[in-house]
């Protein structure tokens, strides 16, 4: 039997972390590599895993209504 297993992952408890700097460029060079993680590197698994490219931002859009 083949399964899948999705799991969300939560960032916002490092949110201390990165703007524990008062400097612009280190915030936003942390920030970025945070998206990065999800903009690239999970599709990838996704697509690895899957075989396809999944639309990752799907659960945003709202549901057609019947």
């Amino acid at each position: 039997m083949n399964s899948c297993h999705a799991v969300l992952l939560d960032t916002v408890s490092i949110q201390q972390y990165i703007f524990q700097s008062n400097k612009l460029k280190e915030n936003l060079g942390a920030s970025f590599l945070v998206e990065n993680i999800y903009d690239a590197h999970l599709s990838n698994a996704m697509y690895a895993v899957l075989g396809k490219k999944i639309d990752m931002d799907a659960w945003k859009k709202p549901e057609p209504s019947p």
